[in-house]
């Protein structure tokens, strides 16, 4: 669908931005890069919808930073959205993470109450 091809539009720019390796301190020794992208999607029952990014506090739930967010309908993202976003049905937050960081807030997204 245009969304999800949309949203990867998305993750891929952002992963042309992203260390494929990160090196120490002194510099010693490269070390593969760990961070991924992810795409949630608000569902229509979802919990964390009519909340902003800042009372849904993935942050503390997940060590992921929200990289970009689109409301349902809306042309763009929002890149580094603030924290008085608010989600609704339909929205994708995308965020940067460890992968099990990422799949630990899925089913915080799914489309049920929390």
């Amino acid at each position: 669908t245009p969304d999800t091809n949309h949203s990867k539009n998305v993750i891929n720019e952002c992963k042309s931005h992203t260390a494929k390796r990160v090196s120490d301190p002194f510099g010693k020794e490269l070390q593969p890069a760990t961070q991924k992208f992810g795409n949630l999607h608000i569902g229509e029952k979802c919990g964390l919808a009519g909340k902003t990014l800042n009372q849904a506090g993935l942050r503390e739930l997940a060590d992921v930073l929200v990289v970009a967010a689109r409301q349902q309908g809306d042309e763009g993202f929002t890149y580094n959205p603030r924290a008085n976003f608010v989600l609704t049905a339909g929205c994708v937050v995308v965020v940067m993470g460890p992968a099990t960081d990422i799949d630990r807030l899925r089913p915080l997204f799914e489309e049920r109450a929390i």
